[in-house]
């Protein structure tokens, strides 16, 4: 959960930073489906690119959380589409998403079960 608060904090930086990007196209209406589409695609590829390129979001590395694919195969773009799609679905429903975790034998997620990822826990030297 640490982590997760921790990425938090840098998401919105982040977003705060693609809202100016933006804020000449919309002149400020942020109530735009443009927008809104935009402002998620901005916060798909942050954590898509770091989970791509290592495996870790700043929050995780914090942390020593570690995503990886639970079947050997390469964790791709789609992999992380989905996850992270079921993970906003999780989220949206009360959290049951991730309160599955609590009662699963491997203490996966709907967003770790269907993306076929899990998280562990590193060592200090990783």
């Amino acid at each position: 959960m640490a982590a997760i608060l921790y990425d938090s904090i840098l998401v919105f930086a982040v977003l705060y930073f693609a809202g100016l990007v933006a804020y000449p196209i919309t002149q400020g209406d942020s109530s735009s489906s443009f927008y809104s589409l935009y402002l998620g695609v901005v916060i798909y590829v942050y954590f898509a690119w770091q989970w791509q390129y290592g495996g870790q979001t700043l929050g995780m590395k914090t942390w020593r959380i570690r995503l990886r694919a639970t079947n050997d195969k390469p964790l791709t773009w789609w992999r992380m589409l989905v996850r992270f799609m079921v993970a906003v679905f999780s989220f949206f429903v009360l959290g049951l998403g991730f309160l599955h975790s609590l009662w699963d034998d491997n203490r996966h997620t709907w967003h770790d079960k269907a993306s076929e990822t899990e998280l562990i826990m590193t060592s200090a030297e990783e």
